[in-house]
Parts: C-alpha cells; structure tokens; sequence
C-alpha cells in the first residue's frame, strides 16, 4: 500500500551510509522519488567502521557492544 504522503515527491537524502541507503529503500518502496547525495566518491575515500555485535558478551572482565581488534 502507498502512502498518499509521500507517493509521488521527490525526497533528497544526504548521506549513502547504512542509515540513509535504509530509508532511501524504504522511500521508494511506498511510491517517493529519492535521491542519495553522498560526499565521498566511493566507498574507499575514507576508513571503514568496525562491525557490531549485539550479542552480549563479556571480554576482559566487562560488557562491550562491540568487537575487540583482532
């Protein structure tokens, strides 16, 4: 079903990471016309974050969201 509020608009987003490449998805899926603007040229411009765990875990004695480097 499509939102009469956002079929057929056109919807700017800033920023093709996760978050936004989600949304833009989202968007188009229920009819907006999206585009991403990005900063940099491609993915390797700059350094990647570390990935996230949710899994609780216990490292070194306390609780941590993320991975030790390893």
């Amino acid at each position: 079903m499509t939102s009469r509020l956002i079929s057929n608009k056109k919807i700017a987003i800033i920023g093709g990471g996760p978050g936004g490449l989600t949304l833009a998805k989202l968007l188009q899926m229920n009819g907006a016309d999206v585009t991403v603007y990005e900063r940099d040229k491609n993915k390797n411009a700059r350094p990647q974050g570390a990935t996230l765990d949710l899994h609780p875990r216990i490292w070194s004695g306390s609780a941590t969201g993320s991975r030790p480097d390893g």
